[in-house]
């Protein structure tokens, strides 16, 4: 580990020895920081073809002092007991927001066989989701398919990279060495509804008709633990775009206990003065799948709308502190004009 100095360059700092049974496997592959620096992700594959293999491939969070740089093992993932085809961990990568982790690894079909052809192998894209306080990471999905197999779309995962959230969506682009392609997929970490609409109204001069609604209803499935407690501490923000990126945007700090209400279906939010952005009313109700809604409501000077200048296809998200977030994307609009924007679903 290498302090760095603007304008002076590297410092030696400290040396980890990850093959002196710290850790059960020898060979690093690849390694990724979380956003906040507060913790390092290393994927550390098996020794393929080894007489007396070390030990078996891992995934590793280190957890970072912020003030000496020193690290600390805060989470281990073994092949084999915590993972599944992961036997060769070819890449890392750890999302722009610091909600997710990204693995990329290979698998041979014939352990035996330590050294196949590339139809031998078997090729996965791993998906964790990322605890932001404690960096630990939890398994959400796993994309697996044969490399001669094109069905997925996913050939090789050799390189990972994902794209920043300025357009409202995120990808996570991989591509490798058997087939010099570059394969692109979506991250759909947010949920989505069976009807929805929204509805922006401003009038040239009297910003104080500003006007905002949006109704996410019939959605997938919410939890209380999703819409977190927002009377303390949970965040949210609604955040409007379109191909050339981000149009408008409306935070809710948490905290404001006076203003949310909660019971056993979800949280109620009121503040008539408009004070967060313009924000006067929000309703989030958990639910089964096609039962969970959630309702904003806006109005007043503090919406800073201006002049629309939204073209569709667009997208409406809401996103709290917890990384959790529902959307509606509109392909076309029922009106959309300079005062005017409606759309439904």
């Amino acid at each position: 580990m290498f302090e760095r100095t603007p304008g002076a360059g590297l410092t030696w700092k400290e040396f980890h020895n990850l093959g002196n049974g710290f850790f059960g496997s020898p060979f690093t592959t690849a390694f990724a920081a979380s956003p906040d620096g507060a913790h390092l992700y290393l994927a550390r594959k098996t020794c393929a073809g080894c007489i007396n293999p070390p030990g078996p491939a891992e995934l590793v969070v280190l957890s970072r002092d912020p003030t000496s740089g020193a690290l600390t093992l805060a989470q281990r993932l073994v092949h084999g007991v915590d993972l599944a085809n992961n036997a060769l961990m070819e890449s890392i990568a750890v999302s722009p927001r610091g909600d997710f982790v990204f693995l990329g690894a290979d698998e041979f079909i014939d352990p035996n066989n330590p050294d196949p052809p590339p139809a031998e192998l078997l090729v996965s894209l791993t998906v964790f989701r990322r605890d932001e306080t404690t960096g630990l990471l939890a398994q959400e999905q796993q994309i697996v398919n044969p490399i001669t197999e094109s069905a997925t779309g996913l050939f090789t995962t050799g390189v990972l990279a994902v794209s920043s959230d300025a357009f409202g969506r995120r990808d996570v682009y991989t591509g490798g060495d058997f087939d010099q392609k570059i394969v692109q997929l979506k991250i759909l970490d947010c949920l989505s509804a069976g009807k929805s609409s929204f509805a922006l109204k401003t009038k040239p001069g009297k910003p104080n008709k500003d006007k905002l609604k949006w109704r996410w209803k019939k959605g997938k499935r919410t939890v209380l633990a999703d819409i977190g407690t927002p009377s303390i501490d949970t965040d949210y923000t609604l955040s409007v775009f379109d191909e050339s990126g981000l149009q408008h945007e409306f935070t809710i700090p948490g905290g404001q206990a006076t203003l949310w209400k909660g019971n056993d279906k979800g949280w109620t939010y009121k503040d008539k003065a408009g004070s967060s952005d313009g924000v006067t009313g929000i309703k989030l109700k958990r639910g089964d799948n096609g039962k969970a809604s959630a309702i904003i409501n806006g109005k007043g000077v503090r919406l800073a709308l201006g002049t629309l200048n939204i073209t569709t296809p667009m997208t409406v998200q809401l996103r709290n502190s917890l990384g959790r977030c529902w959307e509606t994307t509109f392909t076309s609009a029922v009106k959309n004009d300079s005062n005017q924007f409606k759309a439904k679903q």
